[in-house]
């Protein structure tokens, strides 16, 4: 690995603990990934060591799952030394939910038709009468805030409306996520668009959607009553898309979350989400 400090922190001695436990960058994304405290803080001095003491734990929070996160940190650092690309801790956690959502797909035959995975590289207008809806989620993970974007567009990249809005409650990100997508759905329904395409980039939540049978928890609660919502108007589908098919929704959010503001316009074009959407259009 080298002698050299950290490339993530830039203050840690880089060593393979380090490099998958230690540093601050990656303690952000174990916690963010909700692994559990004790495993996050632990003092083992090897990395041998810290696995097999932890071990029960993983096991009981998904063992493949920690192993595709670790595995998505370790490219997290290399992607910064070799190809100059700083991930932030939510897109190491998505990619991570992605990878193990892909294998248990892999291992399931029921599909849900409301759900589409895409990979876009970048947004893509909507066809014919279809309102495109695109969701975001801005948090702050140093005080437990968070934001919600939506932006609805149609098949001439016009945005028809937009809001968002603080999360003033305290709770997990999965929470807020789970609440964002729900307020997506209610617009969809409140307009009374008859063919709606939601789109998001939390896959995690796109695919327990789709799953009617989700454990009782808030975060499920939440999302079964939004697919039951679904289930009612088969004209509203879910989509994963990747984050830079979702600059409008994210700047939107990112906005609220630094002017701790609530937000809600329809025909004009604010000045700190018109390049974004400009860009969009342009290069759709």
């Amino acid at each position: 690995m080298g002698d050299g400090l950290c490339k993530l922190c830039g203050t840690g001695t880089e060593t393979i603990i380090h490099a998958l436990r230690d540093c601050p960058k990656v303690k952000e994304v174990l916690e963010m990934a909700r692994v559990p405290t004790t495993v996050v803080n632990a003092t083992q001095n090897s990395i041998k060591e810290w696995i097999m003491a932890a071990t029960d734990q993983l096991l009981m929070e998904g063992l493949s799952k920690s192993v595709a996160l670790l595995w998505n940190i370790w490219n997290h650092r290399n992607k910064l030394v070799h190809e100059e690309e700083m991930q932030d801790a939510r897109e190491v956690v998505n990619l991570t939910t992605l990878l193990q959502e892909e294998y248990d797909r892999a291992n399931e035959t029921k599909k849900n038709p409301l759900t589409i995975i895409k990979q876009e590289p970048r947004w893509r207008k909507p066809i014919g009468d279809t309102i495109k809806l695109t969701v975001d989620v801005a948090f702050n993970i140093h005080i437990w805030a968070a934001t919600f974007g939506i932006v609805a567009r149609d098949m001439d990249s016009f945005v028809l409306t937009r809001k968002a809005s603080m999360l003033e409650r305290r709770h997990t990100l999965e929470i807020f996520e789970a609440y964002a997508f729900q307020e997506g759905v209610m617009m969809a329904l409140d307009k009374g668009w008859q063919h709606v395409v939601l789109e998001g980039d939390v896959i995690n939540i796109v695919h327990r959607l789709a799953n009617p049978d989700l454990k009782l928890s808030t975060p499920a609660a939440i999302l079964k009553a939004t697919n039951q919502r679904l289930q009612s108007d088969p004209g509203i589908k879910i989509h994963y898309v990747r984050r830079e098919a979702n600059r409008v929704a994210h700047s939107l959010s990112k906005w609220v979350m630094e002017n701790n503001a609530h937000i809600r316009f329809q025909l004009d074009h604010p000045e700190f989400i018109l390049s974004s959407v400009m860009h969009d259009a342009i290069n759709d």
